[in-house]
């Protein structure tokens, strides 16, 4: 067999495994990620509507039919398909109306009303009759589901200490669902722990007094009408003393 011959039989053989050689030593391609959806972050306020930037294209202006708006965060569902925004204010303008959080859907669904956290006090003895603190986000070991969390304490009986309970809204493809925690309640030291991981944020609360009608510490849904006591103009006044004898009950 001559030289020539020899080479091209050898020749494409050594080709095809110098090939293999560098194939088998070359890392291999890392997968493409899929990126996560963004979450939408407030742009503006204006009057009673929500403007946002970023996130899915489903999440549009929200006229939350509010006055003294203020946005505090999205909570989504578990599979984080349903966005609900979670906002402060008052139903009507110029009332003395009591300020509540709403949690509203982000595609102008069903919205619950809350009580908002802190102390309210009962006008003549200044007697707390609801204290709570309010916090939202990841506030519930072990799950990492987005909620809405309140240690409450509420007089039931004015011959009895205030009574401690837990409420718990959490964000469902329907609507919020609320559960009250009234035994082996969750341990206020586990969310405080998590405020400090940034995983868990607190709503600051307001000192104020009782209003003239009877306060409705359930969540309940829809929006509240926009009636106004004959008093209305009194519990300002009250409600406005008071605000300035009151420290804030914040620790």
């Amino acid at each position: 067999m001559t030289m020539a011959s020899t080479l091209k039989i050898f020749l494409p053989l050594f080709v095809i495994f110098s090939l293999s050689a560098a194939l088998a030593a070359a890392p291999l391609a890392a997968p493409t990620a899929v990126p996560a959806p963004a979450e939408p972050g407030l742009e503006r306020i204006e009057n009673t509507t929500l403007y946002f930037k970023g996130g899915p294209p489903e999440i549009k202006p929200l006229d939350t039919k509010l006055q003294e708006l203020k946005f505090f965060a999205f909570l989504r569902t578990p599979d984080k398909k349903i966005w609900y925004a979670l906002v402060s204010g008052r139903p009507c303008t110029d009332c003395i109306q009591e300020k509540h959080l709403y949690l509203i859907r982000s595609d102008r669904g069903k919205v619950t009303q809350l009580v908002y956290p802190g102390r309210i006090l009962e006008p003549k003895t200044r007697q707390v009759v609801y204290d709570s603190r309010a916090f939202f986000g990841r506030c519930m070991p072990p799950a990492d589901e987005e909620v809405y969390i309140v240690f409450q304490k509420e007089r039931v009986d004015r011959r009895r200490s205030l009574q401690a309970s837990v409420l718990v809204a959490m964000p469902g493809t329907d609507m919020i669902h609320e559960k009250l925690i009234e035994r082996r309640l969750p341990n206020i030291n586990h969310t405080l722990a998590r405020v400090k991981r940034k995983q868990c944020w607190e709503i600051e609360g307001r000192n104020r007094l009782i209003l003239a009608k009877p306060l409705d510490l359930n969540p309940r849904r829809g929006m509240a009408d926009n009636d106004k006591d004959d008093d209305d103009e009194n519990d300002e006044k009250k409600e406005t003393q008071a605000q300035k004898d009151m420290p804030s009950q914040q620790e």
